[in-house]
């Protein structure tokens, strides 16, 4: 079942290396727009782990820290996704 997954996935990707088209202008504008809001994000959530290991101790802010770092994980991921999409569409 892998190999069968793993070779869909290989004939996807070699199909859509001829397939890239230009991204329009308002695309892109999106796609940086989307960045600096994660940019921003990124650094609002830093501020607060900072704050929290201020006023409380560093062993509290633990799980505030990592649910951040997947918030930030997951708004990068998307923002690749759109990004991707729009080359390919």
């Amino acid at each position: 079942m892998k190999k069968i997954l793993l070779g869909i996935t290989v004939m996807f990707m070699l199909s859509g290396l001829s397939a890239f088209a230009e991204q329009t202008t308002a695309e892109k504008a999106t796609v940086v727009k989307d960045k600096v809001v994660d940019s921003t994000n990124k650094a609002i959530r830093a501020t607060k782990d900072k704050v929290c290991e201020v006023f409380n101790d560093k062993g509290e802010c633990v799980t505030q820290k990592v649910k951040h770092e997947a918030q930030n994980l997951k708004d990068a991921t998307a923002t690749k996704a759109k990004e991707i999409k729009n080359k390919v569409d």
